[in-house]
Order: C-alpha cells, then structure tokens, then sequence
C-alpha cells in the first residue's frame, strides 16, 4: 500500500496552475474594466466637445446681435 505524500509535487503543480488561471483571470478582468472606462472617457471627450462647439456658436451668435442691437449704425460706417 502506498501512502500518499502531502505536499507532492502532483499536488503542488494543481495548486499552481489553479493559481495561474486565478491570475489571468483576473488580469482579463482589469483589463475589460480599462476597455470599457477608456470607451467611456472618449465618449465623455466627444461630448464636451461637442458641448464646447455648441457654446462656442451660440456666443458667437449672441455677441452678434447684441453688437447690432446697441451699435446699429456702425455697419455703415465701413461702406
């Protein structure tokens, strides 16, 4: 009858592979999380950009009418 050795080199090998799986488990993990918080950041990046845009126009604009609301004349002086 053999007795079995605690400790073996069987047993040692399980525990490590087991470890291994653990950890590119969990490195596929972090990275999937990375993927979709740098997803976020560029839709995050196109909506200010957007928003920047969008402000930008509507100053524009505003300074525009309110330039030909107090100086109406001032047009016609560039003729």
């Amino acid at each position: 009858m053999k007795k079995r050795i605690v400790g073996s080199a069987h047993d040692m090998n399980t525990e490590k592979d087991k470890k291994e799986s653990d950890d590119e488990k969990a490195c596929t993990d972090k990275i999937a999380k990375l993927e979709e918080s740098l997803k976020k950041k560029k839709q995050d990046d196109r909506t200010f950009s957007f928003l920047r845009k969008t402000l930008g126009s509507f100053t524009k604009n505003l300074v525009y009418i309110w330039g030909k609301l107090h100086f109406p004349d001032l047009s016609q002086m560039f003729v």
